[in-house]
């Protein structure tokens, strides 16, 4: 039955959304005797501002893919413009919102979700902050159906692999979209075909993070050890694009400022943990139980970047003050 089309709705945003729905389209261009084409449609989740980003709507145009553009997923707009399209399978990519019913058994296929993390050790969100933070060894990235239980439907697809020691948030996050699109292209023809074999998720490993949920609340401890403050410093760490959670916050005299960067200068430490040994325009450094690190980037109390050298003035740094009274 050559020429049966098999309609997918993608709904997401951003790379990992674009990444995948290249995965469907080659699909279709090197299975052109396949008995299923699929037809893919995008909503597009733009935030409040209700505008796509111009890189996406250029591909989506160039594509020739039809786009609708929504904040809310679960809005009648949207599921109305689902139903419209009589979706077959619908997939989830980069998409930070619950799906609730009547969207959640919308798509007789179902609705597959990807987690950027490993099910179900890491559900909810900002899944390669707490990783690193936690000081995990190994990361995941994990393809499941979507089911009332939020991140807790049956599994297609996971795919473990080791943390680097300097891993940041943002490289674990790139880290996770190359990988779980690679997957994708894995798994694609067995969905296409009907074939997957899911797993369910063994709910006593279940831990899951909310959206307003930051490590040790974002507070950052000169009393660390050096392995857990750089792990720290990493987890939130989301250079050179802008931190969608939180910078690490210490303060000083009372006044609050945010950490941005540091570096390594001694795995040995000479003073008291928090103590400011040594000043320099674009470092401060600070000992820690372990280790003296130097500051490297900071943001003031309003979370606007500020050099060290106004840093040290303006908060009135000296040598032998502390760091986090």
């Amino acid at each position: 039955m050559v020429g049966e089309s098999l309609r997918a709705v993608v709904i997401g945003a951003g790379k990992p959304l674009i990444d995948c729905v290249k995965v469907i389209l080659s699909y279709n261009e090197e299975n052109p005797e396949s008995t299923c084409h699929l037809v893919c449609s995008i909503v597009d989740l733009v935030g409040a501002t209700n505008s796509t980003n111009p890189q996406e709507k250029v591909f989506f145009e160039k594509n020739e893919l039809p786009y609708y553009c929504s904040s809310v997923i679960n809005s009648s707009e949207i599921i109305g413009i689902i139903t419209d399209l009589k979706a077959d399978i619908i997939f989830s990519i980069n998409n930070h919102q619950i799906i609730r019913e009547p969207l959640l058994s919308s798509a007789p296929k179902g609705i597959i979700n990807f987690h950027n993390g490993p099910l179900p050790r890491y559900g909810g969100l900002n899944a390669c902050t707490w990783a690193i933070a936690n000081g995990e060894i190994e990361h995941g990235v994990t393809w499941h159906y979507v089911s009332a239980q939020v991140d807790g439907g049956d599994i297609i697809a996971q795919r473990s692999f080791v943390l680097e020691d300097d891993i940041t948030a943002i490289k674990l996050v790139f880290k996770c979209i190359h990988i779980g699109t690679e997957l994708f292209r894995n798994i694609l023809p067995l969905l296409v075909a009907g074939e997957v074999n899911t797993i369910k998720q063994p709910q006593g490993e279940r831990l899951y993070y909310k959206k307003k949920q930051v490590p040790n609340e974002g507070k950052i401890e000169f009393g660390w050890n050096y392995l857990k403050f750089d792990r720290f410093v990493r987890s939130l760490s989301f250079l050179p694009l802008e931190n969608p959670i939180n910078y690490p916050v210490s303060t000083f005299n009372g006044k609050v400022f945010y950490i941005e960067k540091t570096k390594l200068i001694s795995r040995s430490s000479s003073g008291k943990a928090g103590s400011v040994v040594k000043s320099e325009a674009d470092h401060l450094y600070v000992e820690l139980p372990d280790a003296t690190v130097a500051l490297t980037r900071l943001r003031d109390s309003n979370k606007k970047p500020i050099k060290v050298r106004d840093f040290i003035k303006q908060y009135g740094v000296s040598l032998g003050s502390y760091m986090g009274t």
